[in-house]
């Protein structure tokens, strides 16, 4: 029995590490934020008769009556219309605010609960009410407080309490109360508000005074809910309360300082519109920067990983609360099979992070500092930053991102016309400039070298006569050409698709982010590399073409076709995009710029494979991409099973040249079965297409497709012989969706293909794993691993039927077998042969995850063993959503290729037995990247000790990897000429 597989198709390795409030939109990066506290904001408004008064003009002699402004100037009450009417326009859609006015007893009114901006019309009914608001009547400022603790406690009429009930982040409930003067109207201990203060106040263990217009009330009443849970089911729900001294004398001054001390809040002053929008602001500033998103709980969130020979460069971000996320660029080493800095000490402590005192290859001592050493501190100025403007030489100077640019525009940046000269400048000088200045995590205002995020991008390296350069994308937009050669590292340039300049404004201001998905993105997705080799060196030289592709993932929906064939003088060949406005831009007036519209692209999270496909009679250099990721469908994450996707549900062939179209799987496949394709492609395709060749052609014959709604496709592509026609057949092979939101899974990795020869007959194996990689933090759905066989791929056949969960074996448990001679009963898991010999479920096996576990990222099948890793967002960190980031726990799997049985991991058992297990816990915290298997190179070109890694933590080295012995593989891209001679042989 023979195995065939995929391992590593050239001298580089490529992975990702993982090391560390949403809305029903989900985005991978919730992991890192835990839930934020609702934010209750009630407003009570004093609408007292001398709210009529100006603000520092009236006769004193007649108070409580109106007294009407003289001249041009604002009643307090319209100032005060004016301020809340700033300040409500201001606030973040997701705070929850309402308004109680009072004056006098019989006037205190809950005009408006306390709901979200964004919920309805409830914004727009707020500012209509502020707009109708009169001035009458007294001050009884202790009814007013009293009412309000009525509502935050759910005994005020028919009206629930804004605290959440199922919020165990407890609530950020406040009290803004705002009054321009003394209390009054609480004169007697018969006053039905003063009995009904002390009966609240009695709960507590005290009682106020009725003898001072009710400032006692007041004053204990603010003290009561600031120390006491209002709801008793929900801890931290205490209110505190805020004061807002508007045009007062001393004596009303002091009693409000005594209030907002006594209820943990604020006191502020005003006497006009722009300082009391202020006090309005700073009353519940500390809760609304709390409403945000929760600090990230560890400083180094995640890398992507790059290796050559014996170097290794580690794609680094910083997660914070506001749109700029920092980033860098590091090199250090492979020892021995272990991780060592400049000075071949090791770099990574046992919890996989960095050692404090490690220094980086380019750097000195930045240890586990995200924004110290690498390319960030590196980066030097002038910088050359190019943009597609007005030409495809983006080297030119009409393409340079520079302040004596003219051809750049206010529009370009996302500024209005209205922007200042001033302002203009400074947004075009943060594009190319390498300093900026932003507040951290904890609110710190600090001065970094600006890189932007390297949240998926992984690093691709090219190696050239004199210079290998290191390329990668990052989401304030660039992609970065890095001089990995260099004794310091340096950016040898930047490109920045004008499509991204837009994001410059949001970028610049660096606001807090309301919640995960208003993230701005930009060149996020992974990046392919063609080089035309032709004398096999790994060189580009002698005039060799070499190609870079590069989508966007959530930053948009094109993908980038670049020829990079001289390192310093990029051409843009093309933009394939889904966004008709962007080809409607170059049809308008843009005749150079070489961009194709692609009906039904999504985000382009999908990396393209780069290889030759026979086309027409000839040998075409295509790439392949799935149609990518519709978000406005699939980033609900109550989603139920079979839900259809408008956009990304395709494949896509296109000219890897010239980036032209030359076929889309919905109408030019040929359906091996009944109905048209089209009609079996219902969900987007997010996932890397796996493409390859089994018959030593040379060109792409076979490729394999998962979608978002659970099926796998594959695709035959047929050169006939009597024509130049290319046929691509396809059918869909497996279907796996369940029902309602718990059997809605869904595949984000690319398929794991291998093959086996067993009893004369080649069988096609094909690993997928599902998971809501979208909303990992996600425990409603039901999630499995798979082995699908394919029993015809090498006869270009399809089965009949599509394979369904009920006809895989179910291997997550041992079954009870009995011995046949002698009779003895005993637990295993089943073989190959015996899931084969089964007429109902011989079409794979599939394994049953725990209650959240999920597969995010790709499968690697080395010697018969299947490795993947799997995201648990619980595990320690007890429900997913409390306040704190969710770190989450890792499992990496080994397992039977074949049958699913326990491959690699062992347990020692009571009695002495050792047990196979199927996996174990990783330490790598947040979401891990696949397993991946490292052979460095020194520079004398001997070989070092070989070591599997997940991410940044070893898993074994040497001797341990016993599965490494005598690999054979099926590369599943093109084959150089020896490599297919090796093939035949074997």
């Amino acid at each position: 029995m023979m195995i065939f597989k995929k391992l590593i198709f050239s001298a580089l390795i490529v992975f990702l590490i993982a090391i560390v409030t949403y809305k029903s939109k989900a985005d991978d990066t919730e992991i890192y934020f835990g839930k934020p506290k609702p934010v209750n904001v009630l407003l009570v408004l004093d609408v007292s008769g001398s709210m009529a008064w100006t603000v520092d003009k009236c006769n004193d002699s007649y108070p409580y009556t109106r007294c009407y402004p003289r001249g041009a100037e604002q009643s307090r009450l319209e100032v005060m219309k004016d301020a809340l009417n700033d300040f409500i326009n201001e606030l973040p859609s997701n705070v929850k605010i309402g308004i109680l006015t009072y004056s006098s007893f019989e006037n205190i009114d809950l005009l408006h609960e306390v709901k979200s901006l964004n919920e309805g019309s409830h914004k727009a009914d707020l500012l209509n009410s502020i707009k109708g608001l009169e001035a009458d009547g007294g001050t009884l400022a202790a009814g007013a407080i009293y009412e309000a603790a009525r509502y935050f406690r759910g005994e005020y009429g028919n009206y629930d309490s804004p605290i959440e009930l199922d919020s165990n982040c407890g609530s950020a409930s406040n009290i803004v109360f705002l009054t321009d003067g003394q209390p009054n109207s609480l004169k007697s201990k018969r006053w039905r508000y003063y009995r009904s203060i002390n009966s609240m106040l009695d709960g507590n263990g005290t009682s106020c005074a009725a003898n001072d217009d009710g400032k006692d009330c007041t004053e204990k009443l603010a003290t009561f809910m600031s120390e006491t849970e209002q709801v008793s089911s929900v801890s931290d729900s205490i209110v505190k309360t805020h004061t807002i001294a508007f045009a007062d004398d001393l004596t009303s001054k002091d009693f409000l300082k005594n209030v907002a001390q006594n209820g943990k809040g604020l006191y502020n002053e005003a006497n006009d519109r722009g300082k009391l929008v202020e006090a309005f602001k700073n009353s519940i500033k500390s809760d609304i920067e709390q409403s945000m998103l929760v600090t990230p709980s560890v400083p180094l969130s995640r890398s992507n990983r790059l290796s050559t020979t014996d170097e290794l460069f580690l794609a680094l971000f910083k997660p914070e609360k506001t749109q700029f996320w920092p980033g860098n660029l590091k090199k250090y080493y492979f020892k021995d099979g272990n991780i060592v800095d400049k000075n071949d000490v090791p770099a990574i402590t046992d919890k996989q992070q960095f050692v404090d005192g490690a220094s980086s290859a380019w750097s000195i001592q930045d240890g586990n500092d995200v924004t110290l050493g690498g390319i960030a501190q590196n980066m030097t100025m002038p910088r050359k930053v190019f943009t597609n403007l007005l030409e495809k030489n983006l080297w030119t100077l009409k393409n340079r991102v520079e302040t004596d640019n003219n051809k750049i525009t206010r529009s370009h940046l996302g500024l209005p016309t209205t922007a200042t000269d001033a302002e203009f400048k400074s947004h075009i000088k943060w594009l190319y400039d390498h300093k900026i200045n932003y507040k951290n995590s904890d609110g710190e205002e600090v001065e970094v070298n600006r890189f932007g995020d390297l949240l998926h991008s992984q690093p691709v390296a090219v190696q050239y006569e004199d210079k290998s350069l290191l390329f990668v994308g990052d989401n304030d937009g660039f992609l970065h050409a890095i001089n990995g050669s260099d004794t310091r590292g340096k950016e040898e340039w930047a490109f920045i698709p004008r499509q991204l300049l837009k994001n410059t404004s949001a970028l610049h201001e660096n606001q807090p982010l309301v919640s995960v998905e208003e993230r701005l993105y930009g060149l996020d997705g992974d990046i392919a590399i063609y080089h035309q080799d032709k004398d096999k060196d790994g060189i580009v030289n002698n005039g060799e073409k070499v190609y870079l592709y590069v989508g966007m993932r959530r930053g948009g929906k094109h993908y980038y076709g670049l020829d990079i064939s001289v390192p310093n003088n990029p051409q843009l060949m093309f933009t394939i995009t889904g966004d008709k406005s962007v080809s409607d831009e170059v049809t308008a007036g843009l005749s150079w710029d070489n961009v194709h519209y692609y009906e039904g692209l999504a985000e382009t999270w999908s990396k393209p494979f780069i290889g030759h496909i026979k086309w027409r009679g000839g040998k075409r250099l295509v790439m392949i991409f799935g149609g990518g990721y519709d978000s406005e469908t699939q980033d609900n994450a109550k989603l139920e099973a079979g839900a259809p996707d408008s956009t990304g549900n395709n494949i896509f062939i296109a000219d890897a040249v010239t980036g032209s179209q030359l076929w889309n799987a919905r109408t030019d496949a040929v359906h091996q079965r009944a109905g048209s394709i089209a009609d079996t492609m219902t969900n987007s395709f997010a996932a890397d297409i796996a493409a390859g060749d089994l018959r030593g052609s040379g060109t792409i014959e076979h490729f394999y497709a998962s979608d978002v709604g659970g099926q796998l496709f594959r695709f035959d592509v047929i050169q006939e012989k009597s024509s130049d026609a290319t046929t691509i057949q396809a059918a869909k092979i497996a279907d796996i969706q369940g029902s309602g939101v718990n059997g809605n899974r869904r595949f984000f990795t690319k398929p794991d293909i291998s093959f086996i020869k067993l009893q004369g007959e080649t069988i096609g194996l094909v690993a997928l794993g599902s998971g809501y990689r979208a909303h990992p933090l996600n425990e409603d759905i039901s999630d499995r691993f798979y082995l699908f066989y394919d029993k015809k791929v090498m006869t270009r056949e399809f089965e009949d039927d599509v394979i369904t969960e009920a006809t895989l074996y179910n291997v997550t448990e041992k079954v009870s077998v009995t011995d046949p001679v002698t009779g003895d009963s005993r637990q295993r898991f089943l073989s190959i042969f015996e899931i084969l010999a089964d007429d109902t479920k011989n079409n794979g096996w599939y394994l049953t995850l725990s209650s959240g576990e999920k597969v995010l990222s790709d499968s690697s099948t080395i010697n018969y063993r299947l490795f993947f890793t799997t995201y648990s967002p619980s595990s320690d960190d007890g429900d997913v959503k409390q306040c704190s980031a969710v770190t989450g726990q890792n499992k990496l799997y080994a397992v039977s290729v074949l049958d699913g049985k326990p491959a690699y991991f062992r347990d020692a058992q009571p009695g002495g037995t050792i047990e196979l297990e199927r996996s174990i816990e990783l330490v790598t915290g947040g979401i891990a990247p696949p397993f991946s298997v490292f052979f460095p190179i020194n520079d004398s070109g001997e070989a070092s000790e070989s070591a599997g890694y997940v991410g940044l933590e070893k898993i074994c080295g040497g001797n341990e990897c016993d599965f490494l012995d005598q690999m054979t593989t099926v590369k599943w891209r093109e084959l150089t000429g020896k490599q297919l001679d090796e093939l035949r042989t074997e």
